[in-house]
């Protein structure tokens, strides 16, 4: 045997070594995987102060909190701009809005100390439909001009 055939020899051996390693390794790794799931489990609840689900022109979905401990959920169009807002308002209600564009809305959900309450805007961003329960507990209907501006009204209260 030449030192030429002995060489070739052990390159072939140390081939399969290599491969046996990675092999062995990729067992080994996914079995200590395994027995950490098995160990640990999923967790109960996954906590965070926020989540965004991302797509390649960005965040598609937010979950988050205010600072006062607030839940708030926005839903984004294919250029990143909010379209769907949920979450708490100011005083302390659940509230969905609707937006057109960047910071126009166009139909707000919510409510007030005195009940639920529908807004509805147009393009210039004014408020010309407000449907609410009024401090009375009647139904309450506000329409306004082109500018936000009062110009009737119906309500269900007979007194």
């Amino acid at each position: 045997m030449t030192v030429d055939e002995r060489l070739a020899v052990l390159e072939r051996a140390v081939k399969r070594s290599k491969w046996l390693n990675v092999t062995f390794g990729t067992l080994l790794a996914i079995s200590l995987a395994g027995l950490g799931y098995i160990l640990f489990g999923t967790p109960a609840k996954l906590r965070a102060r926020k989540i965004e689900i991302v797509s390649a022109k960005g965040a598609a979905i937010e979950l988050s909190s205010s600072s006062d401990g607030d839940g708030f959920l926005s839903l984004s169009d294919a250029q990143g701009i909010p379209k769907v807002r949920m979450g708490v308002s100011r005083k302390n209600v659940g509230m969905i809005e609707t937006y057109a564009h960047a910071d126009q809305k166009v139909v707000s959900i919510g409510g007030s100390g005195a009940g639920g309450q529908v807004g509805v805007f147009n393009a210039a961003g004014a408020k010309v439909v407000d449907i609410q329960s009024s401090k009375t507990n009647c139904g309450t209907i506000i329409v306004n001009d082109y500018d936000g501006v009062f110009h009737g009204g119906l309500s269900g209260d007979r007194r």
